[in-house]
C-alpha cells in the first residue's frame, strides 16, 4: 500500500540497480512529490449539527484544518452536494486514502451484516404470520361449518313448525300410503 509514499530517491550506486528504492514507510517520510489530497464528505455528527444550529451556517459547523489552505477549504464548502447534512473530509496521501477504504469497506460489511440480520427477522415474521394465518384460516372454517349447519338445523325446525297444522296435499298422503 505504501508505494508511492516509500519512494525515496537516492543518489548512489544502488540506485542504478533498482531506480524504485522501496524503504519502510514508517521511517522515511513520504515524498511530497507523491501525495495528493482529495475532499470527500461524510455524513455530520451530532456535534458538527450542534454548531451549525448555534451558528446558523453550515461552514461553522466544520472548521478548516490547519494542513488545508483557505481557498481550497472554501472551494470544497462551496461544492459540498447537501450542506446539511455532510461535511468535507480532506485526505492526504494514499495512506490515508488506504485507511479510508478499509474503514469503508468494514462499514460496508457491518451493514450488510445488519441487512441480513433484518432479511432473517423479516422471513421469521412472515412465517409465524402466515401460520398464525393459516390457524386462523382453518378455525373461520370450522367455525363457518359449525353456523352453516346450526343454520340448516333451525330453518328445518321453522319450516316444521310452519307447516305443522297445514292439511296434507294430495301427493303427500299417498307418499305416505306408499311407505
Amino acid at each position: 500500500m505504501g508505494l508511492h509514499s516509500a519512494y525515496t530517491p537516492q543518489s548512489t550506486a544502488a540506485i542504478d540497480a533498482n531506480p524504485l528504492h522501496i524503504t519502510n514507510p514508517s521511517s522515511a517520510p513520504p515524498n511530497s512529490l507523491c501525495r495528493f489530497k482529495y475532499f470527500f464528505y461524510d455524513p455530520l455528527t451530532a456535534e458538527q449539527r450542534q454548531n451549525m444550529t448555534l451558528h446558523g451556517s453550515h461552514h461553522h459547523a466544520v472548521p478548516r484544518p490547519s494542513h488545508v489552505e483557505t481557498h481550497e477549504w472554501n472551494d470544497a464548502l462551496a461544492r459540498n452536494p447537501d450542506p446539511s447534512n455532510y461535511a468535507p473530509v480532506c485526505i492526504i496521501g494514499s495512506e490515508a486514502l488506504a485507511k479510508r477504504a478499509s474503514e469503508q469497506q468494514q462499514r460496508a460489511k457491518m451493514y450488510a451484516s445488519h441487512v441480513a440480520k433484518l432479511r432473517s427477522t423479516l422471513e421469521e415474521m412472515k412465517s409465524g404470520s402466515a401460520r398464525m394465518s393459516e390457524d386462523a384460516n382453518r378455525y373461520a372454517a370450522r367455525e363457518h361449518d359449525a353456523l352453516r349447519k346450526r343454520l340448516l338445523d333451525v330453518m328445518r325446525k321453522v319450516e316444521i313448525v310452519r307447516c305443522m297444522n297445514l292439511p296434507l296435499q294430495p301427493a303427500e298422503r299417498d307418499a305416505g300410503d306408499r311407505l
